[in-house]
């Protein structure tokens, strides 16, 4: 197994930019299909949704603005730069520990306000969040950012387009 994960590790490292996004979208889509999917048959992991935003009477606009900037650019540095620099300052290296941490960090604050099971599908997404900072954090931290944010703006725009088409 161990081997297999550095295997598909040492895969995502030689992907440009463009392609590791991707990647990071159909892994995200994988995690989901597997784990999430399967998970929702027996619990309740609906959260915030489009409708409710929509209800707020914030305007279409405003709304892909947030989704696509302003919360993956919060949300990156709250979920995973946060998290890393203070493990890092623990002296924690190991990445397991530091994507697990910043995973279930990433899951349980999107619990406020919605059912516990909305931890499930947010630790799916946050585990690959984690896994891209981890990964562009060994080139340095604005590239860590600025990948994670976009891989975040990536899988906001898939969920508020899926959320449109229903």
């Amino acid at each position: 197994m161990y081997a297999r994960i550095i295997r598909l590790n040492s895969f995502f490292e030689r992907l440009d930019r463009a392609r590791f996004i991707l990647a990071m979208l159909l892994a995200n889509f994988v995690l989901d299909v597997i784990i999430v999917a399967p998970l929702a048959l027996v619990v309740d992991i609906t959260g915030r949704t489009l409708e409710s935003v929509q209800e707020a009477g914030l305007s279409p606009i405003v709304i892909m603005v947030m989704a696509l900037v302003i919360v993956p650019l919060l949300e990156t540095w709250l979920g995973q730069s946060l998290p890393f620099s203070i493990l890092y300052r623990l002296k924690i290296k190991n990445p397991a520990l530091l994507i697990g941490i910043s995973a279930t960090w990433f899951g349980l604050y999107h619990v406020f306000g919605m059912t516990m099971g909305a931890f499930i599908p947010a630790f799916s997404a946050g585990v690959i969040l984690a896994y891209t900072f981890w990964r562009w954090r060994k080139i340095d931290y604005a590239n860590a950012f600025w990948m994670t944010a976009a891989v975040h703006a990536g899988l906001n725009l898939l969920a508020t387009a899926f959320s449109l088409i229903q």
